[in-house]
């Protein structure tokens, strides 16, 4: 392939002196785009290895830094690419084997995939570039089931970049599938996914150069949902500790945004019904399993509320209120209260969640 032999020119003219550093990245990044994007688009697997193999190139040696995120948002892509090729096979010869299995197989593949993008989108400098990676990161996230972090993960796109359609037609289309399957707050999910539907229509042309006239069309076609349902409630402004939560999205609850109610418990989400078996407890365990469960869970967030405001209150030092004296360790460690609380709401937080 032309390309190929293109990037090679570029490693031999880099040998020689022709090329300076930062140009000879700059030619790696460009035949990486082209391999990658070429290769994707044709199902051709070698064009894409190479392509991954020109950006761990340019990676490795690292003569631009300011193009390491690009390079790395190359690879992702690229193993994601492969993963795509992967899974098309495994359809085509194992269609009586669930496609969970393939995930399990690809699963390394998988993660590196997901942190190169998670490293870009959260650790960028590029708001193009992090939107786009973002955005990927959340179709990855839900196609693997995980509804609820793709979501957030395309609210995340979206304020990275604004102008991101297909982020917000993802976001969109997201929120119309769970709502059609009549579970969780419909009125909220369709009110929510309204806004987003607009949002990506009136970013139409910025969807067509991220992903292609047909995902414009995709998202042009996205119907109103009639919905005259809430956006979110958002709690009162002036408590801290609310604002918090709703800005970190921790509440209990099966809306999207905001807290989910006005009710002073809003924290609602729980086991609604079960069905049980001749001789089984009445009521069934797992009610008072869920409540013992939730209960520990928001002592545990407000724990995490606690230690962090003290941390900003102190700013980042020993709390003034804390007692505790402290052997100095020399490596700028913080030792009190308010990171014991972080500290413990985090072990508290990942025994609810094995249990």
């Amino acid at each position: 392939m032309q390309l190929e032999s293109f990037s090679a020119d570029a490693d031999s003219a880099l040998v020689r002196g022709d090329l300076s550093g930062p140009q000879w990245s700059q030619l790696k990044f460009s035949s990486a785009s082209l391999l990658i994007n070429l290769g994707s688009d044709r199902a051709n697997r070698p064009a894409v290895e190479s392509g991954i193999q020109c950006a761990r190139d340019a990676l490795l040696r690292d003569l631009y830094p300011e193009i390491r995120e690009q390079l790395e948002y190359n690879i992702a892509n690229g193993l994601s690419a492969l993963h795509e090729m992967d899974l098309a096979v495994w359809r085509a010869t194992s269609a009586s084997q669930p496609q969970g299995l393939f995930a399990i197989r690809d699963r390394e593949s998988l993660r590196t995939t997901r942190a190169l993008y998670a490293s870009v989108g959260y650790s960028g400098t590029n708001h193009d570039t992090r939107g786009r990676a973002l955005c990927n990161l959340a179709n990855m996230l839900d196609h693997s089931g995980r509804w609820l972090e793709a979501y957030q993960v395309f609210v995340e796109a979206l304020e990275a970049d604004p102008t991101n359609g297909n982020a917000a037609g993802n976001a969109a289309e997201l929120l119309r599938t769970r709502s059609a399957r009549g579970r969780g707050l419909g009125g909220h999910y369709a009110a929510v996914y309204d806004n987003y539907r607009l949002q990506a229509q009136r970013h139409r042309s910025r969807t067509v150069e991220v992903a292609g006239e047909n995902v414009a069309r995709r998202w042009d076609a996205l119907p109103p949902s009639g919905s005259t349902g809430h956006t979110s409630h958002d709690g009162d402004p002036l408590d801290q500790y609310q604002q918090w939560i709703k800005r970190h999205r921790l509440a209990l609850t099966m809306a999207v945004e905001g807290l989910g109610s006005d009710d002073p418990h809003w924290d609602s989400a729980m086991v609604e019904s079960v069905t049980v078996g001749i001789g089984e407890p009445d009521p069934p365990t797992i009610f008072m399993s869920m409540n013992v469960l939730k209960a520990e869970y928001l002592v545990a967030r407000r724990l995490a509320y606690e230690g962090e405001r003290l941390l900003a209150e102190s700013l980042y030092a020993q709390h003034p209120t804390d007692s505790g004296t402290y052997a100095n360790t020399l490596d700028l460690s913080i030792y009190g209260e308010p990171s014991a609380q972080l500290i413990l709401a985090q072990r508290a937080t990942l025994t609810c969640s094995t249990r």
